[in-house]
């Protein structure tokens, strides 16, 4: 899965335009960032990328750019 793909995904879980999630959005200025969301991003990261990450890890992401740092060894190029 390439890093756009994955991004793509996210959004869609997160029911934002992918334009808007930049590396750099904070992941508390998006209004459906809770804790079920977090459980969907743990989802989709085990189902699509077989990374297994930690709740901890995801929710002490401050940044998206945070969540891609932390499966960037699953994603391939653009």
């Amino acid at each position: 899965m390439t890093r756009t793909q994955f991004a793509t995904q996210f959004a869609e879980i997160l029911n934002v335009p992918v334009a808007e999630l930049t590396p750099d959005r904070p992941m508390n200025s998006i209004e459906s960032w809770d804790s079920v969301m977090l459980l969907s991003a743990m989802v989709l990261i085990d189902s699509e990328l077989g990374l297994s990450i930690r709740p901890e890890k995801l929710s002490s992401s401050v940044t998206f750019g945070d969540i891609l740092a932390a499966v960037a060894v699953k994603l391939e190029g653009e």
